[in-house]
């Protein structure tokens, strides 16, 4: 969970950034928050390489496990 008490200058949402990486093991570089910067409600991009199918398995798998 992301501490709420660090939203001076932007760090609430660096620690997003970074939560949401260890949370899909993606490196922060290939996740950008695109909207809510202001807001609890965030709309985040998970850019993946497309030859990577490593990449999309791990993310697959971990969507599916929180599903069940």
């Amino acid at each position: 969970p992301v501490d709420s008490s660090t939203a001076e200058d932007g760090e609430a949402n660096e620690e997003v950034l970074r939560y949401v990486g260890e949370l899909f093991r993606l490196r922060t570089r290939n996740i950008e928050l695109v909207g809510g910067h202001k807001s609890r409600d965030k709309t985040i991009l998970l850019r993946l390489d497309p030859d990577d199918k490593r990449e999309a398995d791990v993310l697959l798998g971990i969507l599916q496990a929180d599903i069940k």
